[in-house]
């Protein structure tokens, strides 16, 4: 798998600047990050970093005929503990990479490495490491939520299927809608999360994105990932990108034999000059966990950002995210006490939108 990763490395880095008649792009955000805890009966602190780069590169002819690379990763396995960074009343299953209860695990040193070929309305993606055709993008590259620096209370029903090995997709792409659809082997990185486990494919997905205009659009989504226990995805979101608001709102459904559990979530960010508002606020159907029986609970997320240095292509500044519960003493037995809450200062880099 790792020879595979380098030589597509050699690639981006070649492509992106040999030759004028390829088209590039980076897309990136960092947060140095320290958190403090206000209401469990043994608070923690702790400091880390949440952090991605994607790089993409693309060669368009005029028959219509394009090939393109494109690339994602993270540094988190080396800059967030091996048992996740602080994240109250996160839980992550063993499916998508835990067991972790409280914490928040990293991201995958690599997310992705693909290729692209198509032409015209068709097109082609391959990758030993990829996304499939399942849901909207992951959290971190979406736009609504690109300023908050950790993640959503649902990933593990909603995020936690975007990184998998041996992804092949076909798809349509026409002016107001693309229908994609592929296969992939269901793969889960576990430990310090550099590497994922292999295998022969053995998923599916589906997803039908509808764009009626350039900053708005709609995707559906379903998929079977896994061949002993198999577990149904279906995904429904819509997203706004406009040049002062971006948001989102989603559902996701994860099915598996012994039930289903779902995830509702609507992120906004409201961008002024330097300064960024942020928010996401959930309702997530939570496991049995020890004593504590399943419950759905609601969560939220509110943010703030100055950008001290706002450049054409990449901005810097200083933020801060407080979550907030609801449910919690019902879910706990008070162990967490009243209003638990996780504060979250940062220094942040990114990307322009």
């Amino acid at each position: 798998m790792h020879r595979y990763v380098i030589v597509f490395l050699a690639v981006v880095s070649i492509s992106a600047s040999a030759s004028a008649q390829w088209s590039s792009s980076f897309r990136g955000a960092a947060f140095g990050i320290h958190n403090t805890e206000a209401g469990p009966e043994e608070p923690r602190t702790a400091n880390f970093s949440t952090n991605w780069l994607e790089a993409r590169a693309r060669y368009d002819t005029a028959s219509g005929f394009f090939f393109g690379v494109r690339g994602r990763g993270s540094l988190e396995p080396y800059t967030i503990k091996e048992e996740g960074y602080p994240q109250l009343l996160q839980y992550v299953s063993p499916y998508a990479g835990g067991e972790v209860i409280d914490r928040m695990r990293a991201r995958d040193l690599i997310e992705e490495a693909a290729v692209e070929v198509g032409w015209r309305s068709l097109r082609l993606y391959v990758a030993p490491i990829g996304e499939p055709a399942l849901g909207p993008r992951p959290y971190g590259v979406r736009e609504s939520s690109m300023d908050l620096a950790v993640s959503p209370f649902a990933y593990d029903i909603q995020e936690s299927f975007h990184v998998k090995t041996k992804v092949v997709n076909a798809a349509l792409d026409m002016k107001y809608f693309s229908l994609e659809g592929g296969v992939f082997h269901d793969a889960v990185s576990k430990g310090k999360h550099t590497s994922l486990e292999n295998g022969d494919i053995d998923s599916w997905a589906a997803r039908l994105t509808v764009k009626p205009s350039d900053r708005v659009s709609f995707q559906l989504s379903r998929g079977e990932l896994g061949d002993d226990v198999i577990h149904k995805i279906s995904s429904a979101s819509i997203s706004y990108e406009g040049p002062v608001v971006a948001t989102t709102a989603m559902w996701t459904r994860r099915e598996e034999f012994s039930g289903s559990a779902d995830a509702i979530g609507i992120e906004v960010a409201v961008h002024a000059t330097r300064n960024t508002i942020s928010a996401r606020f959930e309702n997530v159907d939570r496991p049995a966990i020890g004593t504590a029986a399943a419950q759905r609970t609601g969560h939220g997320t509110v943010g703030y950002v100055f950008d001290a240095i706002a450049r054409p292509s990449w901005r810097a500044g200083v933020g801060v995210n407080v979550d907030y519960h609801t449910n919690s003493r019902a879910l706990t037995g008070g162990v967490y006490g009243h209003k638990p809450q996780t504060i979250y200062f940062f220094a942040r880099v990114r990307s322009a939108r």
